[in-house]
Parts: structure tokens; sequence; C-alpha cells
């Protein structure tokens, strides 16, 4: 219905936008294709996984997909939708940056890290430059009243989990991942409901 909806508007603004419903965990593109992704089809995508299971839903994101997931949590939030519904976010090596920053720039984050407030567990490559913001990082979500925990991954860089050209050791914690994401998912149930939004989405 809602691809149908995108459909008639593009065609009504006289827009050649091709509409695609597909497998989320399996889309009919090569990664990276997309340029945008509707904020709400993601919020459906929890709505619909709260209805069916009746269990908090998390959200896994890596990269820059980690801006999206905190966009969702925060119009889940604002909707008025049920606070448990939404239990908190694992994040592969995000990338939350307005700008990437250049040599020894510290970087402007996305206004959105310091407005959703949900739980966080950070997964981030001890071979990413973004190691050495870390920190920063997890201070700006903890003013947002955010409990945010971070995990380093020693010997591999980001994207290791999906490199076609992955090195042994980026292999063998590919292997480990799953093991590692439920002792995330552990971590952050120990927090329940996820607290209020702070501020407009952006």
């Amino acid at each position: 219905h809602r691809a149908a909806l995108v459909a008639t508007n593009a065609r009504r603004l006289g827009a050649r936008v091709p509409v695609i419903v597909a497998d989320a965990c399996r889309p009919p593109l090569r990664p990276g294709s997309f340029d945008r992704v509707l904020l709400d089809a993601v919020v459906g995508l929890i709505r619909e996984a709260r209805r069916r299971t009746g269990k908090a839903i998390y959200l896994l994101a890596a990269n820059r997909t980690a801006a999206l997931a905190l966009r969702a949590a925060h119009a889940w939030q604002g909707a008025g939708a049920d606070a448990a519904g939404l239990g908190g976010l694992l994040l592969l090596h995000p990338r939350l940056y307005v700008q990437t920053p250049q040599g020894g720039e510290d970087g402007e984050y996305l206004p959105i890290v310091g407005r959703s407030r949900v739980p966080r567990y950070i997964f981030l490559p001890a071979q990413s430059s973004g190691r050495w913001h870390l920190q920063k990082l997890l201070d700006a979500f903890e003013r947002a009243g955010s409990p945010a925990f971070a995990q380093m991954l020693p010997g591999v860089s980001d994207g290791f989990a999906t490199r076609p050209d992955a090195r042994p050791e980026e292999l063998e914690t590919t292997r480990k991942l799953p093991s590692m994401l439920v002792s995330a998912l552990r971590a952050l149930a120990a927090f329940g409901r996820a607290p209020p939004n702070v501020g407009a989405p952006a």
C-alpha cells in the first residue's frame, strides 16, 4: 500500500523514481546503492515486529545507517508509541558526523546524536579512525541522557564483516559477532525501557 502511494506521488510530481518492494534483509541491490531511506519504513518495521512478537525490538545498524537508526528511534518515541517496544540500538562502526573530520579535526556530530534517547551499544574496530573520537561520541550520548556502552574489536577495520578481502583476523571476529551481539543485547535489556526524547528530529 505504501509503495503504491510513493509511486503515485512520484508520477504526480513528474519524477522518475523506481519503487521496489523486497525483503529488507536481502535487498535486490548492491550495498550502498541508496541515497535515502524513508524513515516511515523503518518505524513501520519496528511497529510490525513489536506487534508480531510482543517483545522489545533492537535495531542493528552499521556505518552511516546508524544515523537512520537514531532517527527511527526518535520518531518511534516521538509518536507516543509503546515505550517498551524499542529496547535499544546496536551500532557497528557508526559514522555520525556531519562531515568526515580530516587530520586532527574533532568533527561535528549530526544533531540526532543528542536528541534520540535510547540505550545503545557500540562495536568499534580497533583499526578504525573512529577510535580516536570514541570518548567524544560516548560523552555526546551521555549528555543526551542515553546510556551507552562501547566494545573495541582488536585486529579489524571498518566493514570487516562484509568486505570480500577480509583478513583471517576479521573472518574470525565475524564468526564471533553473533555471540557478541547476544551479550550486547543482554547489557541493553538491563536498562529497561528508553527515556523520552530531547528536542526535535534532525
